[in-house]
């Protein structure tokens, strides 16, 4: 599925604007319903079948649930009618503390406001907000068990219901004009995953409140360190948990790399090589601005290419010199520019120009692509990480947990455009937990000029052979592929 929109009657223009330019330039097919007068639907970019589930509900369910062969929509829609039940049955209880959490939208000042005992007409707010929001608890709750990556939207008795799963892998936003209209993509705001929200169609007002059991809320307060004899067994426990990680995608089938040739690329492919079958292909996309061989990561590309080849000479390995001229890109900048909304800074254009491309590519491949987004977040790649190692694991998790609002609704939808998957191995949230429990010296190495950030994945490059890559400066997707250059100069 590429996307999905919920909207009120009252804000159907808008979202026929939307539709008209969706269809022209994204999906070939689109599934819509309409049940008092909400009006949903469902974008694809093939024949496969998907539409919204409309009962005495209306579902629209963007998600993996990994491990498992029954659908998510299908999984999704028996939790939703098990708490409607309870709702109707009474054992739906209101907690009244929730109250005491629940923010309004302000549509003068696009801040959100406290809603507290000096709201107007509190009593009422309590009754059916809090309410409510207990119901959307409830939801959350379940869903969050199975499924890592999705966004959802729910109406019902008049009702809009919708969040995203906890570290904010999917593209979910609101736009409020009159009505209110929820999608996964050109919206103003992008849905915070802390928050589940609630839109009352009734008094068109739009709330939110904090997820009792929000992942990062808990893991900041009982993260502590690991300790153990020495680097190799830190080096061990990382590789093992990153193995571990990628058995949870349960890839069968051929699958595609975003490849840089740098440290988070190599050690996607390293991971996958050992956990799949040697007759499954694993494609290799280098996508390069200005010229064939000119750029940072097409030389280095290459390089690990034949590493790759050299030290695994069972495993078929196909490198995709991915090149793009300025024809092409402005043939597709104003898509480009409508998929990264509303980020909308020349690195967000950048970043958004390389991976649109990449994706393209990729797309004739496999819909299993694999991307490095998180690596740097979470094991120290940023020059900013070595100024004060006192603060390391602040910033670390300052970092990882307000990446959705930074890269992943962006990225999300830049990929889901060519009706891929892709895979954030280094967001696995066990692989997180993990890896905030290291040492600081096993983030960043003060001691080196060479292996200084990053450094237990350089042990991991160097433990497999590949010295040359754990030596690597970091490279900056927009720069190794020369992307900062072709926007510099096409569009200055």
């Amino acid at each position: 599925m590429f996307g999905m929109i919920m909207s009120t009657q009252d804000s159907y223009k808008e979202t026929k604007e939307i539709l008209n330019v969706t269809v022209f330039n994204y999906a070939s097919i689109v599934n819509e319903k309409n049940k008092n007068n909400i009006f949903s639907y469902i974008f694809l970019k093939s024949n496969e079948y998907s539409e919204p589930i409309m009962k005495d509900y209306i579902l629209l369910f963007n998600g993996i649930k990994y491990n498992s062969d029954i659908s998510e929509n299908k999984s999704v829609s028996e939790i939703i009618e098990m708490k409607i039940f309870n709702l109707n049955n009474k054992n739906c209880i209101c907690d009244c503390d929730i109250f005491q959490d629940i923010e309004k939208y302000n549509e003068n000042n696009y801040l959100w406001d406290k809603v507290n005992n000096n709201f107007e007409n509190p009593k009422n707010i309590r009754f059916d907000i809090g309410l409510e929001l207990t119901f959307i608890h409830e939801i959350y709750n379940e869903i969050n068990k199975d499924i890592a990556d999705y966004s959802t939207i729910l109406f019902y008795k008049n009702f809009i219901y919708f969040f995203k799963d906890d570290i904010g892998k999917k593209s979910l936003g609101f736009s409020i004009n009159n009505g209110i209209t929820v999608s996964s993509f050109d919206f103003e705001n992008e849905v915070d995953p802390s928050f589940l929200y609630i839109y009352s169609n009734t008094a068109k007002q739009l709330f939110r409140t904090k997820k009792f059991d929000f992942y990062f809320s808990i893991l900041k307060n009982s993260t502590q360190n690991i300790f153990l004899e020495n680097e190799t067994n830190y080096v061990n426990i990382i590789e093992n948990q990153l193995i571990s990680s990628m058995r949870n995608f349960n890839i069968k089938s051929d699958c595609v790399v975003f490849f840089s040739g740098g440290i988070d690329s190599m050690i996607l492919v390293i991971i996958l090589n050992q956990i799949l079958p040697e007759n499954i292909c694993i494609y290799l996309i280098n996508t390069s601005f200005l010229g064939d061989k000119k750029q940072f990561d097409r030389k280095m590309g290459i390089l690990a290419f034949k590493e790759l080849k050299s030290n695994y000479k069972n495993r078929k390995f196909i490198f995709i010199e991915n090149n793009i001229d300025n024809e092409n890109i402005l043939k597709n900048i104003k898509i480009i520019k409508n998929l990264i909304f509303p980020k909308k800074t020349p690195m967000d254009l950048n970043i958004g120009m390389t991976l649109f491309f990449t994706a393209k590519e990729a797309s004739k491949f496999s819909p299993n692509c694999f991307v490095g987004t998180g690596a740097d977040e979470l094991f120290g790649g940023y020059k900013k990480f070595r100024k004060d190692i006192t603060k390391l694991k602040s910033m670390i998790f300052d970092e990882v947990s307000g990446i959705w609002d930074r890269n992943l609704g962006r990225d999300d939808r830049l990929l889901s455009y060519f009706h891929i998957e892709p895979f954030f191995l280094f967001l696995d949230k066990n692989l997180i937990e993990i890896s905030l429990q290291l040492p600081e010296d096993m983030l960043i190495n003060q001691n080196s000029q060479i292996y200084g950030n990053k450094y237990i994945l350089r042990k991991i490059l160097i433990k497999h052979g590949f010295n040359r890559v754990a030596g690597l400066i970091k490279k900056a997707m927009q720069f190794g592929s020369g992307a900062y250059k072709v926007s510099s100069l096409i569009f200055k």
